[in-house]
């Protein structure tokens, strides 16, 4: 066995793993309740921006966007991490303003 412990590397092969992993499983239960899936996206073969834009009902075009540039953050280098969230904020501050313009219409239209 390396020197590393495999709690960092996210596995289930040593004792203590075993039982937080099934303290996990057993909130969860008890949560959601017997129909709990702990797996509901095991068919999922590609997990990429499209499909964490699907699974969550993003439908916002500034909210897909906002959402796509911080998930690429993780694939940046670091020198691009503080553009990609730079162009985040303004994406969501756009959101904000459309969201402001049309409550503002919505005043209107209501008299």
């Amino acid at each position: 066995m390396s020197d590393q412990h495999c709690c960092n590397n996210n596995t289930t092969s040593c004792n203590c793993c075993k039982a937080t992993h099934q303290v996990v499983e057993d909130l969860n239960r008890a949560i959601h309740g017997e129909s709990y899936n702990p797996h509901p996206y095991k068919h999922i073969q590609k997990l990429d921006h499209y499909r964490v834009l699907r699974e969550f009902g993003i439908k916002d075009p500034c909210l897909q966007d906002a959402v796509s540039l911080l998930l690429s953050i993780g694939n940046a280098q670091d020198h691009w991490e503080y553009d990609l969230v730079e162009e985040t904020i303004r994406v969501l501050n756009r959101y904000l303003d459309m969201q402001a313009e049309d409550r503002e219409g919505a005043a209107v239209r209501a008299g």
